[in-house]
């Protein structure tokens, strides 16, 4: 379902990412994604920092420049968000990226925000100071979707109706 999977983790944090760094969003930056800017399909590009696109071109695999499943891999876990946007953005360090290979992160989200989904990832919080799962917990995610892309989206739109509603009867 993907075409990768991954973490910012290992990718010359330290050295490069993280002095290129800025607070202030000015023309050719990226908004930097961390695990309290999303959730669900709530994407937060108004974020505390930013990343020059002359560094972030060097790192592909951890830009957002497609469909991708997002999971806070520390701290908040269980938390996911879908991205779906036009802009492009560059993924923070406790989080978790999956580039989908098609537009089908709606109902997967759902999935993974549900009892079921929310119960699978604190099961498997790795003991330590912090709460931590792994980018191999994340690969072997199992899900039970349909295989008919007319129930799919039937099931999304659904799901995307009903998260509707109870958006609307909450502002009431």
């Amino acid at each position: 379902m993907c075409s990768i999977i991954t973490k910012q983790t290992g990718y010359d944090y330290s050295s490069t990412i993280k002095p290129s760094l800025l607070t202030d969003k000015i023309d050719g930056c990226y908004s930097f994604i961390q695990n309290k800017d999303f959730e669900g399909e709530n994407i937060n590009l108004d974020t505390d920092f930013y990343i020059p696109i002359s560094v972030a071109k060097n790192f592909p695999k951890i830009t957002l420049d497609t469909h991708s499943l997002l999971i806070s891999i520390s701290g908040k876990i269980g938390n996911i968000g879908y991205y779906n946007l036009k802009n492009k953005a560059f993924i923070g360090g406790a989080v978790g990226i999956c580039k989908l290979l098609k537009d089908n992160g709606r109902l997967i989200t759902y999935s993974l925000q549900s009892d079921a989904g929310q119960d699978y990832f604190h099961s498997l919080i790795k003991a330590s100071s912090h709460a931590n799962i792994t980018v191999e917990d994340i690969r072997n995610i199992r899900l039970i979707l349909p295989s008919s892309d007319i129930e799919y989206k039937m099931l999304e739109s659904f799901f995307h109706d009903l998260d509707s509603l109870i958006t609307l009867h909450q502002r009431k």
